[in-house]
């Protein structure tokens, strides 16, 4: 099959959820199908060519029209930068035009909401097929007459898995931590909606070292960075090529996440986590209530007490086993159990 995957804004760092997102679905897609990468960055890897194409906010180029017309796809994925927008149904629309005879799916991997006259506007601009990451998202657009289906996010078992605990000692000598401190780790946008906030609450229990890895695509809040920083909170601003180590050197991953859209509704850093086998307290967020049962080292906290209690309960000790309540979510499960039943 011929696909085009789109993304405006797909380059390196590859430190943010819809970069991530699209970059693994290309890499994944290839090995199975002829793809076509396109953004308006371009980029150029082993395993993941994207070529660069100049792209305005509705997409209209003609450069755009003529890669898309010669390259001729069965398919065209679009994954907007804006998730499910009502601007993303407009751009995916034109990509339509682009080639009538291509089935168009829309990836939305937050959910959105609209006015009563855009949600109207949205039933005359819904793709063939738009794909999201919770029933809730799901049910919303099959009210406003799409044809929505669950697409889950895919994780690299190789890449993310656990060590050792002397290679563990080593990685913290190496990235400047603590070697015998209880370590919580967050990796994500550093701003107030990520819920990261509550690390200077974890900093003051004794015997605790927390630590946030931002992301370098996104806009950090500076003043909470420093704030963070003030408490004792280790906070990583740089890109990290060799991300799987953060996780591998800790010892509990914390989701704090409560606002809709303050990442992906199935957070890949989540699925990186249990990969590395890490104990996960999380809040209900997105799909992860939906596909994740509670226990094996997989705890929900939705307020900031449930946090501080369950962290209490991991630092006694807790069987971990969240690495084999993820083995069912590498890219090729996801594409066997998603993608060709969708598209056969």
């Amino acid at each position: 099959m011929k696909i085009c995957v789109l993304s405006e804004e797909l380059a390196n760092p590859l430190d943010e959820g819809i970069k991530k997102f699209s970059y693994s679905l290309i890499k994944a897609l290839s090995t199975q199908h002829y793809v076509l990468g396109l953004s308006k960055w371009g980029l150029f890897e082993e395993w993941c060519r994207v070529e660069k194409v100049p792209m305005n906010k509705l997409l209209l180029n003609w450069g755009l029209w003529r890669k898309i017309r010669r390259f001729a796809p069965q398919v065209i994925c679009y994954a907007p930068s804006s998730s499910g927008s009502f601007f993303g149904f407009l751009r995916g629309r034109i990509l339509k035009w682009y080639r009538r005879r291509a089935r168009l799916v829309l990836i939305s991997l937050q959910p959105k909401s609209f006015s009563p006259f855009l949600a109207r506007l949205v039933r005359y601009l819904r793709p063939d097929m738009i794909l999201v990451q919770s029933e809730k998202s799901a049910s919303f657009l099959e009210e406003l007459g799409c044809s929505a289906r669950i697409f889950s996010s895919g994780v690299e078992m190789e890449k993310f898995a656990p060590v050792s605990e002397i290679r563990k000692q080593q990685l913290r000598r190496r990235h400047g931590l603590p070697s015998k401190t209880f370590l919580v780790l967050h990796v994500g946008h550093i701003n107030p909606d990520r819920g990261v906030a509550l690390f200077r609450d974890l900093q003051e229990k004794p015997g605790i070292q927390t630590l946030l890895v931002g992301s370098t695509s996104t806009l950090q809040d500076e003043g909470l960075a420093r704030d963070l920083e003030d408490a004792g909170v280790r906070v990583m601003r740089d890109y990290i090529p060799g991300i799987q180590e953060i996780y591998q050197l800790s010892d509990r991953y914390l989701f704090p996440v409560s606002s809709r859209t303050a990442a992906i509704e199935f957070p890949l850093s989540v699925l990186e986590a249990m990969a590395c086998n890490l104990p996960i307290i999380t809040t209900r967020y997105g799909g992860l209530a939906e596909l994740f049962p509670e226990g094996d080292g997989f705890l929900f906290a939705d307020t900031r007490e449930e946090v501080l209690e369950k962290i209490s309960q991991v630092q006694k000790g807790l069987t971990s086993r969240t690495r084999s309540m993820v083995e069912c979510f590498t890219w090729e499960n996801v594409l066997k159990t998603c993608w060709q039943r969708y598209f056969q």
